[in-house]
C-alpha cells in the first residue's frame, strides 16, 4: 500500500469512526435484541475499540465486517463477532 493510498483509507476509517450510529450497524444479527444500554455500551466499547487498533489492522473491524451481537449474562459483557473472531466487550469499556 502506498502512502496515497493509505492516507485515503485512514481518511475513509476516520469519517466512519466520526459518525458511527445505529443506523451503520442495523445490519448486525443480534443488535436490535440487546437493551438500550447494553447497545450504549457496544456502540461507545466498539468506537473506542477501533481507534485503539492501526489503520490497516483496523480495516478488517469496520462496521461492514460486524456479523453478530449478543450480551452474555454470565459475564456481563457484550460479544461481538465479526468475520473472524470476536470479543468480549465489558461494562468497563474494555474488551478481551
Amino acid at each position: 500500500m502506498n502512502s496515497e493510498e493509505y492516507d485515503q483509507l485512514l481518511k475513509e476509517q476516520r469519517e466512519v469512526m466520526n459518525r458511527l450510529n445505529k443506523s451503520d450497524i442495523s445490519h448486525v444479527k443480534g443488535y436490535f435484541s440487546l437493551t438500550e444500554i447494553q447497545r450504549k455500551l457496544f456502540l461507545e466499547t466498539y468506537k473506542k475499540h477501533l481507534s485503539a487498533m492501526g489503520t490497516v489492522a483496523r480495516q478488517k473491524y469496520m462496521p461492514q465486517h460486524l456479523k453478530e451481537v449478543k450480551y452474555d449474562n454470565e459475564d456481563n459483557t457484550v460479544n461481538v463477532y465479526f468475520e473472524n473472531d470476536w470479543y468480549h466487550y465489558a461494562t468497563d469499556h474494555t474488551w478481551y
